[in-house]
């Protein structure tokens, strides 16, 4: 497991209005018949505060990058709404809309196809200065700042990407993502292409960057051990919607829903088989195909305690304590 050395990881900060707000959002894309849409996601809802790192985690195919790309608004959803300090930037005009945007950025999980291989690493720094106009005395002397900020100093400044290391291209991103002052950072599996130790390194400069700065991060994973260390709360997604969501302490070490549960089972543990004493859960089967969704729990072929209920009714996201939410219709007997 990533050791990543914070004490603010999984104490949720004071209450505040939420910075990012996802309303029952929905985006389906067309699929090889017009009639058979792919729902990739199907009425999600989420909030994110200022300073609060919310982490999004789920098999591949669950629609974690979808619900990323419609927040920073590369995708326009088929309904609901993402709203950012209250507004909602496709309702703006063009202006307003390319602000709105500007304070939301993004850190890819391929360091080095987000990286243009003509440019220096100062050049790609400063880009994002260039559109906003700043001259360019001003734009090198805060390139070269946020380079020495990531740890990258002037011997890197000037070569390409095929020159760097995996972790050094993934600090030039997030250089880049903080060059035009962002308040909202998407991570969309920005370490999950790195080695274990680099991986640490990039989570303690995010954590760091978050205490300076402030800044609120939609954290994008498919490891719930790297989310559980760098998030405050976390919303488990499967096939498109909210299995479960809450403060990452009371999710990973009380999981209500049998889908989180296989999750954490599946995790990897430093242990030999014959010192476990826990019995794990076998996750079986592939996740089905967004464009023919099992009807009722989207959740059931592959649940060990589905009933028949699950497949007649589509559980509700309804509150189990205060803070903590979960869709399964049978979570408080599990």
């Amino acid at each position: 497991m990533t050791t990543v050395s914070t004490a603010q990881a999984g104490t949720a900060p004071k209450p505040a209005p939420p910075l990012l707000e996802v309303d029952d959002l929905v985006v389906h894309f067309e699929g090889r018949r017009r009639q058979q849409p792919i729902r990739a996601v199907d009425g999600v809802s989420l909030g994110i505060g200022r300073g609060e790192t919310l982490g999004l985690i789920g098999e591949s195919g669950s629609g974690k990058s979808t619900i990323g790309r419609a927040v920073l608004g590369l995708l326009r959803p088929k309904a609901g709404a993402v709203r950012f300090e209250g507004e909602d930037p496709w309702t703006q005009p063009g202006r307003r809309r390319r602000e709105l945007r500007r304070r939301m950025q993004v850190v890819f999980q391929d360091p080095h196809e987000a990286l243009d291989p003509r440019m220096t690493v100062e050049q790609s720094v400063a880009e994002p200065l260039l559109m906003t106009g700043v001259r360019r005395p001003e734009r090198l002397r805060r390139a070269a700042d946020l380079l020495e900020r990531v740890g990258l100093g002037d011997a890197h400044r000037y070569r390409r990407p095929h020159e760097l290391s995996g972790g050094q291209k993934q600090r030039v991103n997030i250089a880049r993502a903080l060059a035009s002052d962002p308040d909202l950072i998407v991570c969309d599996e920005s370490v999950s292409a790195l080695d274990v130790s680099i991986q640490a390194e990039i989570l303690n400069l995010l954590v760091d960057l978050q205490d300076e700065r402030g800044l609120s991060y939609l954290f994008i994973s498919h490891d719930i051990s790297v989310v559980a260390h760098l998030s405050h709360r976390v919303t488990v997604l499967y096939l498109g919607m909210v299995m479960e969501s809450g403060a990452v302490g009371a999710v990973v070490d009380r999981p209500a829903h049998p889908y989180t549960r296989a999750l954490l089972a599946a995790q990897p543990r430093a242990l030999p088989s014959y010192l476990r004493t826990e019995r794990r859960e076998v996750l079986r089967g592939d996740i089905p195909s967004p464009a023919a969704p099992p009807s009722g729990c989207r959740f059931r072929t592959r649940c060990p305690f589905a009933r028949d209920r699950c497949a007649q009714e589509i559980p509700a996201v309804r509150e189990l304590e205060p803070g903590r939410t979960v869709a399964c219709h049978f979570a408080e007997q599990l």
